[in-house]
């Protein structure tokens, strides 16, 4: 089987993550990708990524190529 990741072990991304205090995303950035989990479960694949410096995973649709993305997204979750 071949799992094709829309992101690789060593770039560079921005991330959207909820800050604890007051329930709103924040952004943090850029950091490089140290660690990719796969998981299959019904015949999709899920996956997470471990960034230097960051305890946890994050999943694919808190990554972004751009801090302008990021930004963007995390900003339409706070309304």
């Amino acid at each position: 089987m071949k799992i094709e990741t829309e992101f690789n072990i060593g770039d560079e991304v921005w991330a959207i993550y909820m800050l604890d205090a007051d329930e709103k995303y924040g952004v943090i950035g850029p950091k490089r990708i140290v660690y990719i989990e796969i998981h299959v479960w019904n015949g999709r694949a899920y996956q997470h990524y471990e960034f230097s410096g960051v305890c946890g995973l994050f999943s694919q649709d808190k990554i972004f190529k751009t801090r302008e993305a990021a930004e963007i997204t995390a900003e339409a979750l706070n309304k």
